[in-house]
């Protein structure tokens, strides 16, 4: 923010001595028994705990040659020189603010993140060196402390200056707000910025990895949409003019075009599609984004966003539709009424297999298990069997159970019905005797 003000006001001198020399972030530290410094943001710019996060650091390399390109691109805008020195303030200002905030800072916090995943790996976890704390600055560096203490960040759009912010400015262009109104990307980092804490509390370090490389396909969704911002505002624009939207857009392509072409050579021509329209070249005046921003849209879909867990819908479209990241997918309506259709197929799948182990355990609790002995208890029984069960009890022999089992009135020889039958035959015989009451009053 103090460059950026420095950079609007011209004092281009104060603002590349603040960069060298300013000192706002921590510096690494192997042991506590090591010094307490701070980083300069040249010094982010050119730190070598970036090869910690080998995947960015290869593709940067490989995208631009020169693994201090971004740092190179700032001190030569500040002095006048290279390829924006002789721009206007404005255009300036936009190449130098936007380099430090979206490729400087970007690729430090993604770093800062190697760290930890190695940290976590030779189980370095608490203390001011472990993976605990650099975790927690792996956060600061993506949120920024301007945000404030609300959900989602400050209101006041103009307060954050890092990844966060920038994911809640194009959340309002492309439509990809949650229900609490702040970018759903962000809703998403929460979560997984969380999750690596989780990890790194459990010393799980193999799920902290997957952690680590969402976090990183993550974060390229507000620079895809903030490039497809840019590529609508210039369409139709001259290369050479002096307008400070065309260095913005550059410095933002910029930030995607080493992950795009990170994939071969099929996927590199689509980002050299997206360079082509997007990308100044000193001594060519070329019409950008001549074949609209649609098209671009469509490059980063085929080398970014097809395979990636955050694809075209986290992009989302423009109100009108008139840009879709997802319009080779069918269009965005589409794939999100496919999600919601898979959603409801997976709600349906669950809330059956929940009715079937309840009715298993209905019948269960009423019949028995087949075959369960033991711990599992004695299943119900009928009437009949339970009587059976009594009468054994009371000595009666197998016998003796064929008609009540066989559902007869006829008495089998000696059963209990011959014998009952037999006893109630000398009651019939003195019906005309006297019947005594008995104390409860009923009959005898």
């Amino acid at each position: 923010l103090q460059v950026k003000i420095l950079t609007s006001l011209q004092s281009y001198q104060s603002a590349k001595y603040l960069y060298i020399y300013g000192r706002n972030s921590p510096v690494h530290r192997n042991t506590e028994n090591d010094p307490y410094l701070l980083n300069s943001l040249q010094q982010m710019a050119k730190t070598e705990i970036r090869q910690n996060m080998d995947q960015v650091y290869k593709e940067n390399a490989e995208y631009f040659r020169d693994i201090n390109y971004s740092d190179k691109v700032v001190l030569q805008t500040l002095d006048g020189e290279g390829k924006y020195g002789s721009k206007s303030a404005e255009y300036r200002y936009e190449v130098v603010a936007k380099t430090i905030q979206y490729q400087i800072m970007h690729v430090f916090a993604l770093a800062q993140m190697g760290v930890v995943r190695n940290k976590c790996r030779d189980s370095n976890i608490d203390g001011l060196d472990g993976a605990r704390h650099g975790w927690d600055h792996v956060a600061a560096l993506l949120i920024g402390s301007l945000e404030g203490t609300e959900e989602g960040g400050s209101l006041d759009l103009e307060d954050g200056q890092l990844a966060w912010n920038l994911a809640n400015k194009r959340a309002h262009q492309f439509n990809t707000m949650n229900t609490q109104k702040y970018a759903q990307v962000n809703s998403e980092l929460e979560q997984l910025l969380f999750s690596g804490s989780g990890a790194i509390h459990a010393r799980n370090c193999e799920f902290f990895n997957m952690v680590d490389d969402d976090v990183h396909k993550l974060l390229m969704v507000p620079l895809i949409q903030s490039t497809l911002k840019y590529a609508i505002l210039n369409e139709g624009t001259w290369s050479e003019n002096d307008d400070p939207h065309i260095a913005a857009g550059e410095t933002l392509a910029l930030s995607v075009l080493p992950h795009a072409a990170s994939y071969g050579n099929y996927r590199f021509n689509y980002a050299a599609d997206i360079a082509d329209v997007l990308v100044t070249r000193p001594g060519t005046n070329f019409i950008m984004v001549k074949y609209g921003p649609q098209a671009v849209a469509n490059s980063l879909y085929t080398s970014v966003l097809k395979d990636s867990p955050y694809g075209c819908d986290y992009v989302g479209a423009t109100p009108t539709h008139s840009v879709d990241a997802c319009a080779l997918a069918g269009g965005l309506t589409k794939v999100k009424e496919s999600e919601e259709g898979s959603s409801s197929t997976v709600m349906t799948v669950v809330f059956i297999v929940m009715a079937m182990v309840c009715l298993v355990l209905l019948f269960w609790i009423m019949y028995g298990s087949p075959g369960c002995t033991g711990l599992c208890g004695d299943s119900p029984k009928s009437k009949s069997q339970k009587k059976l069960d009594d009468e054994h009890a009371g000595g009666a022999k197998p016998e003796e159970t064929v008609s009540i089992m066989n559902g007869s009135d006829q008495a089998v020889p000696g059963s209990i019905l011959e014998r009952t039958r037999e006893e109630e035959e000398p009651a019939v015989a003195n019906k005309n005797e006297k019947e005594i009451p008995n104390p409860q009053g009923e009959m005898a």
